[in-house]
């Protein structure tokens, strides 16, 4: 991310507010009387904080690391609901390797790095005809030399949910369908099951935003990608009354995909009585042929 905003092309608008001029800089800040260039996390904390250059300039505004951080942090925040604390903005007053030191000490520094002066990772040369052999694996540092709360993060491989690694507060209530109420209608023509999870990710994106109300024999369409199309059908009116959530849309088109997936052949199809109060209709799994709402009612 850090690389992409150089480019003037794609990304001169976000630090310039121009489309035609160069993209984000690695700016210089003074450490201990000398100029250093702002990276890591710790170093564009401070930036933010003493922001102006003598020509009024927002440095932070323009430089590569505050935006990398910044889009890592609110990343954090979303995943784990916490702003990431530390490493704390480092010191004006002290020089690069006062503030290094000084980092070391926080908590969540990996003990194998309580050497170096700058990440480990900026230290590879790809011209090199072999990595160096921790890096062969994918994975520079031990995962043992990470905090313990931090480990389930390293250990989840490429596919795995995100770790929760934060004290749990209680799961989410369920408020999908019972097994028993769902009825599958699968067959060879039904939505693939890849396009389905496409079609429900702006549910679980948006879970506390509420659904759409409608008349009776009405249709709103949750979400459609390509083959597969998520509606609901209004049986009656729908008011304020009816607190039904972008969330319990997922929980009935997730319970539906569980149980009538058909795995084998990459389809699912199916539909269930919405059950909550004052919501009275069904959720639907079926098939669109070119990405596009289906028209009508009820299938």
């Amino acid at each position: 991310m850090h690389e992409l905003t150089h480019i003037g092309w794609g990304t001169a608008k976000v630090c310039r507010g121009v489309t035609d001029a160069k993209g984000c800089d690695d700016h210089f800040y003074i450490l201990g009387n000398k100029p250093e260039t702002v990276y890591g996390p710790g170093f564009a904390k401070l930036l933010a904080k003493v922001p102006f250059d003598k020509n009024k300039n927002f440095l932070a505004a323009t430089n590569s690391d505050n935006f990398a951080f910044y889009a890592a942090s609110k990343f954090m925040q979303k995943r784990w609901k916490q702003y990431p604390k530390y490493p704390s903005a480092w010191d004006p007053n002290k020089d690069l390797g006062q503030n290094w030191e000084a980092q070391k000490s926080e908590p969540g520094f990996p003990p194998e790095r309580k050497n170096a002066a700058v990440p480990d990772a900026f230290d590879y040369n790809v011209d090199q005809k072999s990595p160096p052999a921790d890096l062969k694996n994918g994975v520079y540092i031990p995962m043992e030399s990470y905090p313990e709360w931090y480990q389930p993060v390293i250990k989840a491989a490429r596919g795995d949910p995100v770790p929760d690694v934060t004290e749990p507060t209680g799961a989410p209530t369920y408020n999908g369908p019972a097994n028993d109420d769902i009825v599958c209608e699968t067959s060879d023509g039904s939505p693939e099951i890849t396009d389905c999870y496409h079609a429900f990710g702006t549910l679980k994106m948006s879970g506390s935003m509420g659904v759409l109300h409608g008349k009776k024999d009405g249709t709103w369409w949750a979400g459609y990608v390509q083959s597969c199309a998520l509606a609901i059908f209004y049986t009656e009116d729908w008011g304020d009354d009816c607190g039904m959530s972008l969330k319990d849309v997922n929980d009935y088109s997730t319970a539906i995909l569980e149980k009538c997936a058909k795995g084998d052949k990459n389809v699912v199809g199916g539909h269930a009585s919405i059950k909550l109060a004052n919501c009275p209709g069904q959720v639907q799994i079926y098939h669109t042929t070119d990405g596009s709402p289906p028209q009508g009612g009820l299938q």
